[in-house]
């Protein structure tokens, strides 16, 4: 629960569990907005946002959605922020 070492894990290729690593860093790349924050023992949160882009200059944000850890099941779970 939560992330120990938040600079690596927001780095390419870092994985604690053997895989690609690319997961938080291209996340990070393909949104507007995003914010991380994790204790360890706790969890992680992380809230980003994708604003929609259109006609003239108005921008307006999808819902953000968060990512949540499941205490203790090494699990994930993504619903909309309220």
């Amino acid at each position: 629960m939560g992330i120990a070492d938040l600079a690596r894990a927001l780095q390419d290729g870092y994985s604690t569990s053997g895989r690609c690593g690319i997961g938080l860093p291209g996340v990070r790349r393909l949104m507007d907005e995003f914010h991380i924050v994790s204790d360890v023992g706790k969890g992680t949160v992380v809230t980003v946002t994708k604003w929609q882009r259109g006609g003239g200059d108005a921008r307006r944000a999808f819902s953000p959605w968060q990512y949540h850890e499941v205490r203790g099941t090494g699990r994930a779970s993504l619903g909309a922020a309220r």
